[in-house]
């Protein structure tokens, strides 16, 4: 409410699958939906995969574009991509 940026302490604990580190300022559902964006899954693929409506998809990809500070979904995964090329041990 006060403008910060929340991240939710799921986001900051290791499920034990490599990804905890996988982008610290996103959520474990946003981090889902940016993997399949790096697949270039369309939304309604995305909410199928992750039993999501494309509404919630479309929300998650709005938030993912802001903490990525990018316009577009083509910005968000050519970021994602460098920072996981960076960053040792990032599994998708």
């Amino acid at each position: 409410m006060a403008g910060g940026i929340y991240v939710p302490m799921q986001a900051l604990e290791d499920p034990g699958d490599g990804r905890a580190d996988a982008y610290p300022l996103l959520s474990r559902r946003q981090q889902d939906v940016l993997f399949r964006l790096l697949d270039g899954a369309p939304n309604k693929r995305i909410a199928q995969q992750l039993d999501l409506s494309e509404g919630t998809v479309k929300i998650h990809v709005a938030n993912i574009l802001r903490i990525l500070g990018v316009n577009n979904r083509t910005e968000a995964v050519v970021r994602a991509q460098d920072w996981m090329e960076r960053v040792p041990g990032v599994k998708r």
